[in-house]
């Protein structure tokens, strides 16, 4: 058994999923396809890179950020700049498992990243729709405080679970139901975790120093 190098064989091997930890579907071996969590942790190492160099270097051609709001010190733009390119990889893929963990502890077997009835293609897509929300208010939630409108982020979600809200009520009954109720409860833990993550990084932002 050796760590899985991003790819795997069969979708179908990961219908017995439900009995395992999420994270220990990282082991597996004779692999020939590629799998998506390779372009996830490629891309937070991406972030994380620039973020540091960010923080390190401090250009000075990021006084721009002190003409967009002036709540930036205009000599501390590489800082904010590399606070917030940090933030989002570190929170991304901490956010990422402990939603899988919470997947697995409520037997959210229909939520799995890989569905054994779906084509490569399916899964990819299961995969990222709900990682490229999760980035999005990565993104989005810091600058709201910066900004100082958190009621952004109130409207954000009053349209997000206006979304979703038909496949909340619960029509079914027994099981069905529950599930309901279940996925419910992830997604409003799913975004309090993203609020907390954006208010920690606003905290870091104001010990740093990079609001005037």
């Amino acid at each position: 058994m050796h760590l899985r190098p991003c790819i795997k064989s069969d979708p179908g091997s990961y219908s017995a999923a439900s009995t395992i930890l999420p994270w220990e579907n990282l082991i597996i071996s004779n692999t020939d396809q590629k799998h998506p969590r390779c372009g996830f942790y490629t891309l937070n190492l991406l972030l994380l890179i620039i973020g540091i160099a960010l923080w390190v270097v401090n250009p000075s051609c990021l006084q721009v950020l002190h003409k967009i709001t002036p709540r930036i010190s205009s000599d501390l733009g590489g800082h904010f700049l590399g606070i917030y390119l940090i933030s989002i990889p570190l929170f991304a893929v901490v956010v990422f498992f402990i939603m899988e963990f919470l997947t697995w502890l409520l037997n959210l077997k229909r939520d799995k990243p890989y569905e054994p009835d779906f084509t490569v293609d399916d899964n990819r897509a299961n995969f990222w729709s709900p990682i490229i929300v999760g980035y999005a208010e990565l993104i989005m939630y810091p600058v709201a405080f910066v900004f100082e409108r958190p009621d952004f982020i109130a409207a954000w979600l009053v349209l997000k679970v206006a979304g979703q809200w038909a496949g909340w009520k619960g029509t079914g009954q027994g099981i069905e139901l529950s599930l309901s109720r279940w996925r419910y409860n992830r997604f409003i833990f799913g975004n309090a975790l993203n609020i907390m993550a954006a208010a920690i990084t606003y905290a870091f932002m104001k010990m740093a120093g990079v609001f005037a």
